[in-house]
């Protein structure tokens, strides 16, 4: 199927019409036009009623095209003569009067109005000429994704194309043409990987279907699987996600707890005690990154071993230090005495690199050593416990108590890298705007004040990116700097103030020649505005528009004729304002 390329995709947060009576456009002289990247006027100018024109008399009358490619020869007859240039625009300087011009017809183009008149009457002139690509289906198919889900596939840098079916189509000209797709829920954590990212595809006068695109689901889950236990036994572990403060607590009596919906993280988590038993392991952290994970954990029976010397201790049996541990408690270093049992109370700590030397105080006690874990011998009780502090570390908990009740028992230990604030300042937001910051390898940050602070480990260089409010698929404000590093040091840190630019614009109508009372309208993107006009020179702006492409339609009173009645404008980087002539 052969396609006329006609349809603008627009993504308009929000749009607002005006309507700005008086005197019409005046005599006021434009000047040479200002462009952007694709040739639309980026900076339009029309004064109030009256003078301004050039110093003869004469008045602007700019003609320009939007659609060829860049560099693009074309040609344009106005007022009988030929012209030719490969830029954007023409520029002409007329008296007041009527002109006819008409545009060269290109191969695989359609022009929009390919021909017509414009009217100079005291003031300056703007005249579109769209060329619409006519072209052929490129189709995009998925697999992977749930029935109804929503993703997205960009042509040639263009706006996105959202489909929830398994496939979509996108019109294109002949020629080699890049695309980008994008899965759904791409921020802040992507919940689908697309196997393609990015491509090219190439239309050579048929139809042409892209390689598929296979998506991958990037949710997971930690499988916790004991065995030791009594059947009906109830245990529990405790999950959480490193550098979000985000913690759950999962109990079951059978052989499995399982936690679902996992995104790629490092995750730690806790073995909770059972009265009777001892986990193997207690603690741990492990990584989600593109697959699910599991934990076996054996309980075995605690045991009542003795240490010798010590109150409560039995004799015969050898006192016990691990290797790697440095014990200063003076009953370990001497022999007799008995009374109740002792149970072995563990400290297991995570996090430390291999080697480094850590200790623990237990009721006023201290056990120092560089293995993973430290052991005391204590008979039933409470007891209060603080872990050493260590330089670029945060031990939890750092301090606390623990009951000693006919068995064994284990503390959990993790160690994690000491976090300092590096607070990131904006300007340029509206007060109570959502703007958002990544820093390092730590989730997003959010934030509605003009500033916002991330987490960081001292001495550290870390990298930050900016992500301002509707980023995607329409930037409403741009921030600069975007990205950057700071050097993190133990006291917070404070970087350059990032400036958001608002990228929000406005597309003017202005009217000449309509009689006073009459009331015309025009449908921009399929939504229709209705205004009555109170002069000839009234005027119509939707308001709130992104750097897209729009297109339009002017709808004129019963009787009359508008020029130009369609057209399409580029919004990229400034408002743009379009004459509009009615005639009877």
């Amino acid at each position: 199927m052969r396609w006329l390329v006609t349809a603008a995709w627009i993504g308009v947060l929000g749009m607002m019409v005006t309507s700005v009576g008086g005197a019409g456009l005046g005599a006021h002289g434009l000047g040479p036009a200002t462009t952007t990247g694709t040739g639309v006027p980026a900076v339009i100018c029309c004064g109030g009623g009256g003078g301004g024109g050039g110093s003869n008399g004469t008045y602007e009358v700019i003609l320009f095209e939007d659609g060829l490619p860049s560099g693009t020869n074309w040609t344009l007859t106005f007022d009988g003569t030929n012209h030719a240039t490969t830029s954007t625009a023409f520029e002409f300087w007329e008296k007041n009067g009527s002109f006819n011009y008409s545009a060269e017809v290109l191969p695989g183009y359609a022009t929009t109005p390919a021909s017509g008149e414009v009217l100079v009457d005291g003031g300056s002139v703007i005249q579109l000429i769209t060329y619409l690509a006519t072209g052929y289906e490129v189709t995009f198919s998925e697999t992977g994704l749930p029935s109804g889900t929503a993703w997205w596939v960009s042509l040639d840098g263009g706006a996105a194309v959202e489909s929830t079916s398994a496939s979509l189509m996108i019109p294109a000209a002949d020629g080699n043409h890049t695309y980008q797709v994008y899965a759904p829920e791409d921020y802040p954590t992507a919940v689908y990987s697309a196997g393609t990212t990015a491509g090219s595809v190439t239309v050579d006068g048929a139809p042409v279907a892209a390689p598929s695109i296979k998506f991958t689901s990037l949710i997971w889950s930690i499988t916790f699987t004991e065995s030791g236990l009594p059947k009906g036994t109830g245990w529990s572990v405790n999950l959480s996600e490193e550098g979000t403060g985000w913690n759950s607590t999962e109990s079951s009596s059978g052989s499995q707890i399982s936690y679902a919906g996992l995104f790629n993280a490092e995750y730690c988590y806790v073995i909770n005690g059972v009265a009777g038993y001892v986990s193997s392991p207690t603690t741990g952290c492990l990584e989600l990154s593109g697959a699910s994970q599991k934990v076996p954990v054996t309980f075995q029976a605690s045991g009542g071993e003795k240490i010798v010397g010590g109150p409560g201790s039995a004799p015969g049996v050898a006192a016990r230090e691990p290797a790697g541990t440095t014990g200063i408690r003076p009953e370990m270093e001497c022999c007799g005495g008995g009374g109740p049992p002792d149970y072995p109370v563990t400290f297991e700590e995570v996090g430390l690199p291999n080697g480094t030397t850590w200790s623990v105080n237990l009721s006023g006690w201290d056990i120092g050593g560089n293995a993973s874990s430290l052991e005391f011998f204590e008979p039933n009780g409470t007891y209060n416990f603080t872990v050493q502090q260590l330089a670029n570390f945060t031990s939890q908990p750092v301090a606390g108590q623990l009951t000693v009740d006919g068995s064994s028992a284990t503390v959990g230990v993790p160690y994690l890298p000491a976090l300092y604030e590096v607070s990131i300042p904006e300007s340029g937001l509206p007060s109570g705007t959502a703007w958002w910051v990544e820093a390092g390898t730590a989730p997003w940050v959010e934030s509605t004040a003009s500033s916002l602070m991330v987490p960081s480990a001292s001495g550290t260089n870390v990298s930050y990116h900016v992500l301002g409010p509707s980023e995607w698929p329409s930037t409403v404000y741009k921030p600069g700097p975007q990205n950057g590093w700071v050097e993190t040091s133990a006291q917070p840190t404070t970087v350059s103030t990032v400036k958001f630019v608002s990228q929000v614009w406005e597309i003017t109508f202005a009217e000449t020649g309509l009689p006073k009372g009459g009331t015309w309208s025009v449908s921009l993107n399929n939504t229709t505005w209705s205004l009555k006009s109170e002069s000839s020179g009234s005027s119509i702006v939707f308001a709130g528009l992104y750097n897209a492409t729009y297109s339009y339609t002017v709808h004129p009173p019963s009787g009359y004729s508008a020029s130009p009645t369609t057209g399409r404008l580029v919004l990229s980087g400034a408002s743009q304002k379009v004459s509009v002539k009615l005639e009877s």
